[in-house]
């Protein structure tokens, strides 16, 4: 309603039709083709995003991981995530209501680190990285997602950290 309301203020001018006209004639035909060909190629790649079912389960020393994130990053273009549940089962999406990753290769990046919240005190806490920097900050894991269903087991090694990161601000 705002933006209505300043459109009719008696600050702002109507343009007048006779003072903007859009370009006619030979000349912006170019112009003109160029759009519709820019127009063609977007939706052409848009169609060939080719997308895959991802699902898997994460164990550390051959115990399920809980509450762990799980990120798929390709090449190119936009990463998936998942989250571990007690099993340490977890399923990819690559959008908010699309599940799965892009085709192709991915490196993998597995965190426990982050704020977690209670649900039954509403509070938020720290939680800290136990996965080895191997497996999420310098991570090795490299994964290759073809197209339909894909079932990716990560079974990852390793003493288990106990890092904390730190909020500017936080005590010692």
């Amino acid at each position: 309603m705002t933006s209505y309301l300043l459109l009719l203020s008696p600050r702002c001018r109507p343009v007048r039709s006779e003072s903007f006209r859009l370009p006619r004639g030979p000349a912006q035909a170019p112009f003109a083709a160029a759009g519709i060909a820019l127009l063609a190629a977007l939706a052409g790649c848009a169609s060939q995003t080719k997308i895959a079912l991802v699902a898997g389960t994460v164990s550390m020393n051959g115990q399920p991981l809980p509450q762990a994130m799980v990120e798929f990053q390709p090449d190119f273009g936009a990463p998936s995530y998942g989250y571990t549940d007690a099993e340490g089962r977890f399923e990819l999406s690559y959008q908010p209501h699309q599940a799965g990753a892009l085709v192709g290769k991915h490196q993998v990046r597995i965190t426990t680190a982050g704020e977690k919240t209670d649900p039954r005190t509403d509070c938020a806490r720290q939680t800290p990285e136990i996965v080895p920097e191997s497996y999420n900050e310098q991570t090795e894991l490299v994964v290759e997602v073809v197209p339909g269903k894909n079932q990716v087991d990560l079974r990852i090694e390793g003493r288990r950290t106990s890092r904390h990161r730190r909020s500017i601000g936080q005590g010692k």
